[in-house]
């Protein structure tokens, strides 16, 4: 009796076991839906499983199988990039069923595309590094198959080839039009939303300064408002200063304000009690209104800029890669590819021909992160040890606001300089004991969490960690190291210690770096020869 009834429970915990992991009847489409950040893939069904991938809001996916654990209901599922793995079922919407065994995208009803940058690379799967099986050229037309909000890449044909472009290289026209209308020139890219003002009448600067950053947010060229008074001096008085008052980036300054004859890149003028605005953009804004607002690109200075950009992020990123990863690519793209120079100070001086000051610096690092997806402010500032004006970035990643330095992050006098990670994705602690900023409506950063040094395991709080770490990169012939320290002093890191594990373990000669303007919480750096 015992017997039988031990094995009639094995066979109901057997069974309990294979309806947990009963498939489903068929391959069902499921998206993503996220109030925030990302979803993480796990290797297994369990929080604590390896990660094998992220997806976002809007994610579409085909789902396998169901999986029902203590910790909850797992789907199997695959994505479009063909990443395996298991998420729980509460942030998976379920739709239709896919026959495919990979993941699942909107078809349009074989659109024609038109190409608007010099050329659109055409893959055979969704990866830059995959293999190139076609170029068309700009005006060219392709038949668009599959096109997804939640990719950055489409299915098109071009030549009798089917593969996959970057869909930002082209926009859909009407078949048969001459006209360049199309597709909603914000896919796949992430810009600030600001809200219409509800204000009829402006009788205040924080009014002003309200609307502006609205059309400034919205790369709008030409607004207007009315006030209650036609004294051009009490006018005067309301409108902000477009360098130190208003949302910062992308606007005429230095050169092209003498070039145009201006004196201001937001110039007013009045006409009763209307105030009619009009805003100067560089070829950057030019960009970024084209992709927010379809606006025609006019100058061949800001065409330049978008075939440099989307050659960038062919090149640069992909769908398979998380936020922070984007975000890491770029910022080492950039510090590995422009030279800090005072006289150039916008993103095409910095992205096209390879030189810029810190504004330059942002700007490009903005333009990137925007065309790639990630929402971000350009920040003005002052040093605080200098008084001089510095630029740098403010970046959400994974629901959470971090800084980005990326000129401060690109050594100077190095033609060939390795990226430090000094100010990548940090607080405004650390950053603030550098930089004094202008204005305080940008998001607050408080995190450390996706801090270079933290994600690579790359913090140390002594010497004899820091000693350790210096002998495994000599052994491993490494050309450089670096490492994030909350306690720093000349006591705590002895340079002539320090340099010494390193030559007594095979390094020819040492050189450390710390950057002098920061406190306890600092970088340190060592570059090795051998």
């Amino acid at each position: 009796m015992k017997k039988t009834l031990s094995l009639l429970l094995t066979v109901i915990m057997l069974m309990g076991v294979l309806l947990a992991a009963l498939p489903v009847s068929a391959a069902a489409t499921g998206t993503i839906e996220l109030s925030s950040g990302t979803l993480n893939i796990r290797k297994s069904p369990s929080t604590s499983a390896a990660k094998v991938g992220t997806l976002r809001d809007g994610d579409e996916v085909t789902v396998k199988a169901k999986n029902t654990q203590s910790s909850g209901v797992w789907y199997r599922i695959v994505t479009e990039n063909g990443t395996e793995g298991y998420v729980l079922s509460d942030y998976v919407k379920l739709g239709g069923s896919s026959s495919s065994s990979g993941g699942s995208s909107s078809t349009t009803s074989s659109k024609t595309g038109r190409v608007r940058t010099k050329t659109m690379k055409i893959y055979s799967s969704k990866s830059s590094k995959s293999t190139l099986l076609a170029t068309a050229e700009y005006q060219d037309t392709v038949t668009v198959v599959e096109m997804t909000s939640s990719s950055a890449w489409a299915k098109v044909t071009y030549n009798g080839k089917t593969g996959y472009c970057n869909k930002t290289s082209f926009e859909l026209v009407d078949d048969g039009s001459s006209s360049t209308g199309g597709s909603t020139s914000t896919d796949g890219a992430a810009f600030i939303d600001y809200k219409k003002p509800t204000t009829t009448t402006y009788t205040s600067k924080s009014q002003v300064i309200e609307l502006v950053n609205y059309n400034l947010a919205n790369f709008n060229k030409n607004f207007s408002f009315q006030v209650s008074t036609t004294n051009s001096s009490s006018v005067s008085n309301l409108l902000p200063n477009a360098k130190r008052d208003v949302l910062y980036g992308y606007l005429y300054t230095g050169a092209q304000l003498d070039a145009a004859g201006l004196t201001n890149s937001i110039m007013y003028h009045m006409s009763g009690n209307t105030v009619y605005a009009t805003v100067y953009y560089n070829e950057a804004g030019e960009v970024l209104a084209y992709y927010k607002n379809n606006t025609p690109i006019t100058t061949s200075a800001a065409k330049s800029l978008l075939n440099k950009v989307q050659d960038i992020l062919d090149e640069v990123v992909d769908d398979s890669m998380s936020d922070y990863e984007k975000a890491l690519a770029l910022h080492d793209y950039i510090c590995e590819n422009v030279v800090y120079s005072d006289t150039s100070m916008t993103a095409y001086e910095a992205l096209v021909n390879g030189r810029a000051n810190c504004q330059g610096y942002a700007e490009a690092t903005g333009l990137l992160y925007t065309l790639a997806g990630l929402e971000n402010h350009v920040v003005r500032a002052t040093n605080k040890h200098t008084d001089a004006d510095h630029g740098y970035v403010k970046v959400k990643i994974d629901g959470t606001w971090y800084v980005v330095d990326t000129t401060a992050d690109d050594p100077m006098g190095n033609s060939n300089p390795t990226p430090r990670h000094d100010f990548f994705l940090v607080s405004d602690e650390i950053l603030e004991t550098r930089y004094t900023p202008w204005l305080d409506i940008y998001p607050d950063c408080n995190s450390m969490t996706l801090n270079y040094y933290q994600v690579n395991d790359l913090v140390v709080s002594s010497s004899s960690e820091l000693s350790n770490l210096i002998r495994e990169a000599v052994k491993d012939k490494k050309s450089s190291l670096e490492v994030w320290v909350d306690n720093y002093s000349t006591s705590n890191y002895p340079t002539s210690t320090l340099k010494k594990v390193a030559t007594d373990n095979g390094a020819e000669t040492v050189n450390m770096y710390r950057n002098s303007e920061m406190d306890e919480q600092c970088a340190i750096y060592f570059k090795f020869s051998y």
